[in-house]
């Protein structure tokens, strides 16, 4: 299935599946997904992230490698890892699951970077946002950084 970023809206095969709220100075989004609102965030000052309903977290992307955005995210359908394959600035990263790649995210914008994901169809549409929330979070928490240390 294709997963894509658009204007805070993210599409599944074309069709909205989910939109995003974001709280730009924190990183956070809430977000509407299948009749539901989840809360995004990022936990702490590491590169942990969790999705919660109702309160509850129930997905969580934790830090494997800081420095090179790896992160296992840990979902009510499986586990996966999701890892850079490519460089800046088209950013690429793997999605596998049990060590097999499954999918990918590369990046459709050129001065933005606004995710595509290639992922397997039974992935939920609610995971599916919260990975290429992250991914794209981390992007621009990078970029920031990076055009922050050339001044």
């Amino acid at each position: 299935m294709r997963f894509a970023w658009v204007d805070d809206v993210m599409l599944a095969d074309g069709r909205a599946a989910a939109t995003f709220a974001q709280e730009w100075f924190r990183d956070r989004a809430t977000v509407a997904v299948g009749g539901e609102t989840w809360l995004f965030r990022k936990e702490g000052f590491g590169g942990d992230w969790a999705a919660a309903l109702d309160g509850v977290d129930r997905i969580h992307a934790r830090s494997i490698s800081m420095w090179r955005m790896r992160w296992e995210v840990s979902a009510p359908s499986g586990t996966y890892e999701v890892q850079r394959s490519g460089s800046f600035p088209q950013a690429t990263f793997s999605l596998l699951a049990d060590g097999v790649v499954v999918g990918d995210i590369r990046s459709t914008g050129f001065w933005t970077y606004k995710p595509e994901m290639h992922a397997p169809d039974a992935m939920p549409a609610v995971e599916a946002a919260f990975v290429l929330w992250v991914v794209r979070r981390a992007i621009g928490r990078a970029s920031s950084a990076a055009a922050a240390s050339a001044t």
